[in-house]
């Protein structure tokens, strides 16, 4: 498995020795630091990642919580909303993938329709991981009042969706 700092370097196709001249380190430790052969200090890392166009960031790890059904069997709600890069959010996914969603075929999560069909089935019927793989949280509050759910469903959700609204735009509800 490659290491971050040798996908940051590819990303970017540069080469070791061009990346560790601007970064001000050797090729022979860059080349170890991609190993894992030496450990670089975080800075270095910084430097190193700053060199390639990127930056380490801070990302809370989401927490998600099984909801058993009143009616048998259960469903998934995180703790917080994350976001998804472009590539993923607007993906073709097939239809027969999705847990509860009707139809076969190729779906694109680029047409709000498709996306609003897409996330309803999986929040409804869908495990962690297949929710966190598709469903992409702003996305998801663009289209919150449009999603068909179980209402079981939707009121275990109504705080992650309503905490995110607050969060990220200062909205409050009225009263």
């Amino acid at each position: 498995m490659d290491s971050l700092l040798a996908r940051a370097r590819r990303h970017r196709g540069m080469s070791q020795a061009l990346v560790a001249v601007r970064a001000g380190t050797s090729q022979p430790t860059l080349s170890a630091y991609e190993r894992g052969i030496k450990s670089p200090t975080l800075a270095v890392v910084e430097r190193i990642m700053a060199v390639t166009g990127h930056r380490l960031d801070i990302v809370p790890a989401v927490a998600w919580t099984r909801h058993a059904r009143k009616g048998g069997g259960d469903f998934w709600v995180p703790d917080r909303l994350w976001r998804l890069e472009p590539g993923r959010a607007f993906r073709h996914i097939n239809a027969d993938r999705v847990p509860g969603l009707r139809g076969t075929g190729s779906l694109s999560l680029f047409d709000p329709k498709a996306r609003r069909h897409v996330y309803a089935a999986l929040l409804n019927h869908g495990g962690r991981h297949d929710i966190a793989r598709h469903v992409d949280g702003v996305l998801l509050m663009t289209h919150w009042d449009d999603l068909d759910l179980d209402d079981e469903v939707g009121q275990a959700w109504v705080p992650v969706v309503t905490r995110a609204f607050i969060d990220e735009s200062g909205w409050r509800p009225a009263g």
